[in-house]
């Protein structure tokens, strides 16, 4: 489906905000352009890996977030395939920020030295190298969005 067509369709705006009366709060923020596709370059000399899509994090780095992370250093630890996550809307911690405060999990570590970080994907012109043969991983009902966009239009 065309994002444009699907826009005119619907009547909404580029960047409209997406609303109904059943929207609770949390989801007002949501935006039609966040099913856009990562923007990414395929290469297959790029290392085969797990892309974990996820917003921003917090300094109060609980619940789901810490469970996948703990599951990223987990295959880290457990095999031999590399991951990497990816901050799709530039939001909560920045790159610096996150690392370090990553530092304070011990249950981390791993992560935090051999896991690679991106971040703002998809306010950024920087292309995501990526294998053909990468995996896509959303954490996020809207990031599955964004994961099936990038496989269909890599």
């Amino acid at each position: 489906l065309d994002t444009r067509a699907a826009l005119t369709m619907n009547e909404l705006r580029e960047g409209a905000q997406f609303n109904c009366r059943m929207t609770p709060k949390y989801f007002l923020g949501y935006t039609i352009m966040q099913r856009q596709p990562l923007p990414v370059v395929v290469s297959e000399a790029e290392p085969v890996r797990l892309n974990v899509l996820m917003t921003g994090v917090g300094r109060d780095l609980t619940g789901g977030p810490l469970s996948i992370m703990r599951f990223m250093n987990a295959l880290l630890a457990q095999t031999r395939l590399s991951v990497r996550w990816i901050n799709v809307d530039g939001e909560g911690l920045h790159e610096g920020e996150f690392v370090s405060h990553m530092a304070k999990y011990p249950a981390l570590e791993l992560l935090r030295k051999k896991g690679q970080f991106v971040f703002g994907a998809l306010g950024s012109n920087q292309k995501i190298p990526m294998n053909p043969n990468d995996l896509l991983m959303a954490t996020l009902y809207w990031t599955s969005h964004i994961c099936h966009a990038t496989v269909q239009h890599p």
